[in-house]
């Protein structure tokens, strides 16, 4: 069985489950932008994220790459995840650190985040055959995310989940789903599992994830993976 592994914030996963957006408003108006369906863990999330942070419009994709869609779910390969953990951002911390504590502030509505307080979700998403997914280098983003060349050059790395699982070959893999995904092959990781992989992760990082918080992510919003 193929997976990926997918994290959100406790209330993206709610409304997924409950099959109505109880995101804010400015998600809401995001996600009328791609699909969400009851029933279904959609993608909602632009393949290149937002103009500005915090507007709902979309960034252009470029007219001359052929893509499967506008919109995906993101993700990671395995449990561990640890290009993510190894790759720094220019604040000098680990890219999941910041993904992390962004989707905790997401869901806190922006007071002080703490990524063990039960908001943030990871999903184990099971791949079937006629599934849409991919995965893309992310590396190729992380040095100047607000350059245009560096999008095109993300979008050109894009390789079919099934050949990358067979030949893996990118710094920091990261899997784009276009397809919608049945709730039943979507499987809520246990939160104190959850818990515990966090903590282990900081600490082998040397971070206190009740304590750290960046007030400044350099990583912005709009360009998030995984979320």
């Amino acid at each position: 069985m193929s997976v990926f592994y997918h994290y959100t914030s406790l209330k993206h996963y709610s409304s997924m489950m409950k099959g109505v957006c109880l995101l804010s408003r400015s998600w809401e108006r995001a996600a009328a932008h791609g699909s969400f369906k009851p029933g279904f863990l959609s993608p909602v999330s632009p393949l290149l994220g937002y103009d500005v942070a915090y507007r709902t419009d979309p960034k252009k994709l470029p007219d001359d790459i052929e893509l499967p869609g506008a919109h995906a779910i993101f993700g990671v390969l395995d449990i561990e995840h640890e290009a993510f953990w190894n790759s720094k951002t220019c604040a000098n911390v680990p890219l999941m650190e910041e993904i992390l504590l962004m989707i905790s502030c997401w869901s806190s509505s922006y007071r002080q985040p703490d990524v063990m307080d039960n908001q943030v979700v990871l999903l184990e998403i099971e791949v079937a055959p006629e599934d849409q997914v991919y995965v893309l280098d992310f590396g190729t983003r992380l040095e100047s995310l607000d350059c245009e060349d560096d999008d095109k050059a993300y979008l050109e790395t894009l390789v079919p989940f099934s050949e990358y699982c067979k030949r893996p070959s990118f710094d920091i893999p990261e899997v784009v789903c276009f397809s919608d995904i049945p709730i039943e092959r979507v499987k809520r990781i246990m939160q104190d599992d959850v818990k515990k992989l966090i903590e282990r992760k900081y600490n082998q990082y040397g971070h206190n994830p009740r304590t750290s918080f960046l007030t400044n992510f350099s990583v912005p919003v709009y360009t998030c993976p995984l979320i």
